[in-house]
């Protein structure tokens, strides 16, 4: 049976756009999906500062690309990513994962404060630091867990990469109705069902890594987290649209930018730490 590193590392090469690239293009978008994989999975497999180090720098990277949507100016978008950056390494230097988040909380507010009074593009950069950041936190203090944050990291990364690969292959076989063709007019009900069964196949199979004795809880829940991604890419679609951009940058070849490959992840995290939390234990011991 295969672990849940080998299910993510196989099914990240496949492209999700609309239509399949080719020639060249196929190459640098399977390439740079790779080089992402290899070094999410060994900082995922690392944990510790390596980790840190990574969700620290990706959030900041997001932030800039966000604040890069709704402002065309290179200082304030710098300004955005450096002072998530700055915070969230602040709050973990001192302590909990609280402090980290109530920082975030407070960065985004004087952003707001920024929105209205001086620049209008301040309101959507709060949106973004406030998302992201939430986003970086909750990442961390799952990795953290001691009884199995590792197995849950790398499940929930499986299961974006599953409903990805499922929603681009179904889709693009079936077509059909659009899910929501005012935010993204290449989505697809039939793509969404693809993704939805492709996650609960991946939580069947990774149960006995996660030493979950009843692997259709874990499907169950993977299809629930697959609804969350599948919301955080149509949120990041949202978004797009509402600036009219195609991707939301330019940082990763063949893929544009790095929140076009977060966006799912991003909203899946922030279900799976909403889920926990609700129910007072890990994923492993749901």
């Amino acid at each position: 049976m295969p672990s849940t590193n080998s299910i993510a590392a196989s099914a990240v090469t496949v492209p999700q756009a609309a239509e399949a690239p080719k020639g060249g293009a196929l190459v640098q978008r399977v390439v740079s999906a790779l080089v992402l994989a290899g070094f999410g999975m060994l900082s995922i497999e690392a944990g510790g500062v390596l980790f840190y180090s990574a969700v620290l720098l990706v959030a900041s990277l997001l932030t800039w690309e966000w604040a890069r949507l709704a402002d065309r100016s290179a200082i304030r978008t710098g300004i955005a990513g450096a002072s998530l950056l700055v915070v969230l390494a602040i709050g973990l230097a001192l302590g909990p994962f609280s402090l980290a988040f109530g920082l975030v909380v407070a960065v985004a507010v004087v952003w707001l404060a920024v929105g209205l009074i001086a620049a209008p593009s301040g309101r959507w950069v709060a949106l973004g630091i406030l998302y992201v950041g939430a986003w970086a936190v909750a990442a961390l203090w799952l990795r953290a867990d001691p009884t199995g944050g590792r197995e849950a990291v790398f499940w929930l990364v499986a299961v974006c990469i599953a409903t990805d690969t499922g929603a681009y292959f179904v889709g693009r076989a079936l077509r059909g109705p659009k899910l929501a063709p005012r935010l993204s007019p290449n989505k697809t009900w039939a793509g969404c069902v693809g993704g939805l069964l492709c996650a609960g196949a991946v939580g069947y199979l990774a149960a006995p890594h996660m030493r979950m004795s009843d692997a259709f809880l874990l499907a169950a829940a993977s299809v629930g987290v697959s609804v969350a991604a599948q919301v955080g890419d149509l949120l990041e679609s949202a978004a797009k649209r509402r600036f009219g951009a195609k991707n939301s940058g330019f940082l990763v070849p063949g893929h544009g930018g790095l929140f076009d490959r977060f966006d799912s992840i991003v909203g899946a995290t922030l279900a799976v730490a909403v889920a926990c939390l609700f129910i007072g234990r890990s994923v492993i011991l749901w």
